[in-house]
């Protein structure tokens, strides 16, 4: 035992236990130790244990090492208001190293935890606070690094170094205190190590993070506290977030750059569950990765972007409950593959975007099974060479503005919907500029309030309907356009046609028609329609059965009427043949 209170201690090379089984102890608790090399625990022939305990007093030293061979164990206490300042600390070298701070201020260059392959390293902080250039956990060894209290400022926190072997583990636990860091790493991508961030309390303010899984498992588990950072990155085969409780907050940059969240690579996960809440400008998952949000989770941000930038591998984005607010959504994008799918839960894109909009310039497609969508612009189809494809199964969509299927010219867009609501508060367009279908069939409901566009403005449009029921206060028909009403019924304000209407069967009420392109009916058994035509195209009534048509019928100059139907047919109203 070696008790310092008081006065200066200078040495080059300091050895506390250096002999086999004999345990050594220096207590500083005043005054200044000055060396170059400070080695606790250092018996190369067998094992042997050293401890200090520093309390007060300054020590100064170029390199501190903590068990330096196998079997040596070597523990740092820095208590109440000892003040440590070292080039570089080494816990666990080839042996074992404990570092506990409750105090006082260490200030280090480089901080090691498990420098060796056979090292094992272990940090506790509840108080005090610590400073150092280069932190790392596990750089060639195992390291631990538990922080229950104090604060610890770094340049750079790596957590497995890239020089770890394989089946190496390196941890850092995080339940209170602070931990400010311009650079958080987990993970080395290089080796098949593990590495694991596990947040419960406490905050973290990092400018960027890294969980970096390309080779090794890499995990950052958050369950409490909070997460500041202007850029989050999830990328590797074995990475993953787990983030089931407090804040995690990627905010832009000084220059005005917008802060990310990304996740990228086949295999990298994101999982927001529980009370987690994500707070981004920019959320990001492209080249295969992926995103699931549960519970009550909330992912809020300006932009969410679901493949992104290369065709394959598809990412995808699944919600089964909790709550995305986004101002857009952009499904399949620069030339990305995404797939967006939805079992429970509200996706709101009405913020500053406005804009849902799927395959733009690559290939997008949403799923939705259940839950609620809130969009304001929705473009299924959008950008050059865009492919887009919206199944609506199940829940509620509520477009507030414009509703597009095939949006711009060389898109094509496809909205299947078997089920659900679907209420478009504005108007809906299929094949507006690009190529668009619209299959309605099952339960499905269609509840358009303006008019609903099939063809138009130099695109193709498709209407199936062979189920569900369709009301809106107009169809209009383009001259490419197709409407298709095999099943169902279609409830209409009007109809005006200058391209295809086609009745084989389901129901049409509407007040009025006005066929400037070819309406057809199949009349199978006997079949009714009761409205108002004004005919200017072509009308074919066919079939094997009868057809009873209620209503005024004005036959312009260049409308013709063709009946063929096996059946005949009966008009109950004034018609009237120019």
């Amino acid at each position: 035992l070696f008790q310092q209170s008081g006065g200066t201690h200078n040495t080059p090379h300091l050895t506390i236990g250096d002999k086999d089984t004999v345990a050594a102890t220096y207590d500083l608790s005043g005054g200044v130790l000055k060396t170059d090399l400070t080695a606790i625990a250092n018996n190369y022939y067998g094992a042997t244990t050293g401890m200090m305990n520093h309390r007060g007093g300054m020590h100064e030293t170029g390199i501190l090492g903590l068990g330096s061979f196998s079997g040596n164990v070597g523990t740092y206490n820095l208590l109440s208001t000892g003040s440590l300042t070292a080039a570089q600390v080494k816990v666990g070298e080839e042996g074992t190293g404990v570092f506990n701070q409750s105090g006082g201020t260490a200030t280090v260059t480089e901080f090691k935890l498990g420098t060796w392959t056979t090292g094992t390293g272990r940090a506790e902080l509840s108080g005090g606070q610590l400073n150092a250039n280069y932190l790392t956990v596990g750089e060639r060894g195992d390291g631990s690094f538990k922080q229950t209290g104090g604060t610890v400022r770094t340049d750079y926190l790596q957590v497995l170094y890239h020089e770890a072997e394989a089946g190496k583990q390196a941890s850092y636990s995080l339940s209170g205190g602070m931990l400010q860091s311009y650079w958080l790493s987990v993970g080395n991508g290089v080796s098949s190590a593990e590495a694991r961030f596990e947040q419960t309390g406490g905050n973290v303010e990092a400018d960027s993070v890294g969980i970096n899984g390309s080779t090794g498992k890499s995990n950052y588990a958050m369950s409490g506290g909070t997460l500041s950072t202007q850029s989050l990155a999830v990328f590797g085969k074995y990475s993953t977030m787990d983030h089931s409780g407090g804040t995690v907050t990627v905010n832009d940059l000084d220059d005005g750059v917008s802060g990310s969240l990304l996740v990228s690579g086949a295999g990298a996960n994101y999982r927001l569950s529980g009370t987690g809440v994500v707070r981004a400008s920019e959320a990001v998952i492209y080249l295969g990765g992926s995103f699931d949000l549960s519970a009550s989770g909330s992912l809020l941000t300006e932009r969410t972007k679901v493949g992104y930038f290369g065709p394959a591998p598809e990412s995808s984005f699944v919600q089964n409950g909790g709550h995305h607010q986004t101002g857009t959504l952009a499904v399949g994008s620069s030339g990305g593959t995404g797939r967006y799918i939805l079992h429970g839960g509200m996706l709101d894109a009405t913020g500053l975007g406005l804009t849902l909009s799927l395959g733009d310039g690559g290939t997008g497609a949403f799923v939705q099974n259940g839950g609620t969508v809130n969009a304001g612009w929705m473009f299924v189809g959008d950008g050059s060479g865009g492919q887009g494809k919206y199944d609506l199964n199940g829940g509620t969509l509520n477009t507030a503005w414009e509703a597009v299927v095939g949006f711009s010219t060389g898109t094509t867009g496809v909205f299947n919907q078997t089920g659900g609501t679907h209420n478009a508060l504005n108007v809906l367009l299929v094949g507006y500029r690009g190529n668009g279908t619209y299959n309605l069939s099952g339960p499905a409901v269609l509840n358009v309030s303006g008019t609903s566009g099939v063809g138009g403005y130099g695109g193709t449009g498709t209407f199936n309907q062979s189920g569900g029921t369709h009301t809106t206060s107009q169809v209009a028909i383009g001259s490419a356009g197709t409407y298709r009403l095999d099943g169902g019924t279609l409830n209409a304000g009007s109809v005006v046609n200058q391209g295809t209407l086609h009745l084989a069967g389901g129901s049409l009420n509407t007040a009025s028609i006005d066929n400037r392109g070819a309406l057809s009916v199949v009349a199978t058994g006997a079949r009714s329609l009761t409205t108002n035509l004004d005919n200017q195209g072509t009308v074919d009534i066919g079939g094997g059965g009868s057809f009873t048509f209620n209503g005024n019928v004005v036959n312009q100059a260049s409308g013709n009427v063709h009946l063929h139907n096996a059946g005949g047919s009966v008009f109950n109203g004034e018609v009237v043949n120019h």
